[in-house]
């Protein structure tokens, strides 16, 4: 739990997997030093970042969703960070008053606009 010692972090994701390559080494450190680490991905990367689940028979939108979640569960977890989605969709990443995209997600009720301050603020 954060306290005045040691302080959230947040980190705020494009796609699913951007925080590994972008932030991983620091993210674990502030974990193993104490700190609550929160990472909140905007997109699951469907589309843009997924080329090799596309090349899979049968790929779906929902089944390419599923492995990105599961794979920035697995990373977030090895880093010590809980993890949130808000499933904005991919080219285009959308935000508007009706949730975007997001407004289907399991993570993400309608009105994903007042859902990011609600997540920056969860202590964990």
């Amino acid at each position: 739990m954060a306290d005045d010692k040691h302080p959230s972090v947040v980190v705020t994701s494009a796609h699913s997997g951007d925080f590994v390559w972008r932030a991983g080494g620091a993210l674990a450190l502030y974990a193993e030093r104490g700190h609550s680490v929160r990472i909140v991905c905007l997109s699951y990367g469907e589309r843009g970042e997924s080329q090799g689940l596309w090349k899979q028979e049968g790929m779906t939108v929902q089944k390419a969703k599923e492995g990105r979640r599961a794979e920035a569960e697995a990373a977030a977890a090895a880093l010590g960070a809980s993890i949130a989605f808000l499933d904005l969709g991919d080219y285009p990443l959308r935000i508007d008053d009706a949730g975007g995209a997001g407004r289907n997600s399991p993570d993400s009720p309608q009105g994903c606009s007042r859902r990011v301050p609600r997540l920056v603020r969860v202590r964990i």
